[in-house]
């Protein structure tokens, strides 16, 4: 069995969560090493909130893309409906002028994939020379449900913007707290046997080993 008594910079969370929690309850036995165990503890929670801050970050980003996704899809479906609703005002004529005011390109040409600036923008510009036009007045409220869901859509993707900012953040604060617990363990050994000199079985004693 490897008792690790120090840990790499490329440690991973999990990992340095395990051994410095370990050392932490051994360290909890012996009133002489308190405060090795105030600095070990503190270190192991702010350890704790920065991983769990990350992981519900990264869990809200997540949730946000989903819905993010689903609006796309009705925005889109929407649009399409009016593009329908539109060629068969004008008897299926792609190339009249009224028409393609509104839908210069065909709908399902430029709204594939992703949401984009170039996208967002194309639907407005369909949905405001729609309404302008009063050949397409039976579409009002066609182009009312699409500029709500296109609405809804602009907030969560600044929504999204906003998490993915937080995420962000989230993930530079655990990589501190990784770097400060890290440092934390990795100053326990030496520590240690300065508090119990010659007693190498005892210092070996606070830290895991890999079974």
């Amino acid at each position: 069995m490897t008792v690790r008594m120090s840990l790499p910079e490329n440690v991973s969370v999990p990992e340095l969560l395990r051994n410095l929690g370990f050392s932490v309850r051994r360290l909890a036995a012996y009133p002489t090493a308190a405060a090795l165990h105030s600095g070990a503890v503190t270190a192991r929670n702010n350890l704790r909130d920065a991983d769990q801050t990350e992981l519900n970050a990264e869990e809200s980003r997540l949730v946000s893309s989903a819905v993010v996704e689903v609006l796309t899809d009705e925005v889109y479906a929407s649009v399409g409906q009016l593009s329908a609703g539109a060629l068969y005002i004008v008897q299926r004529n792609r190339e009249n002028d009224h028409y393609r005011a509104a839908f210069p390109k065909n709908h399902s040409e430029v709204l594939k994939g992703s949401i984009s600036a170039e996208k967002l923008s194309y639907i407005k510009v369909a949905c405001d020379a729609l309404s302008a036009d009063p050949t397409f007045n039976a579409l009002a409220g066609d182009i009312g449900n699409t500029r709500t869901l296109l609405a809804q859509l602009e907030v969560q993707l600044a929504t999204h913007s906003a998490l993915e900012e937080a995420e962000r953040v989230a993930e530079a604060a655990l990589a501190i707290a990784a770097k400060n617990a890290r440092e934390v363990f990795n100053a326990l050994a030496p520590a240690l046997t300065l508090l119990f000199p010659g007693k190498k079985v005892l210092v070996r004693s606070f830290f895991r080993g890999n079974r």
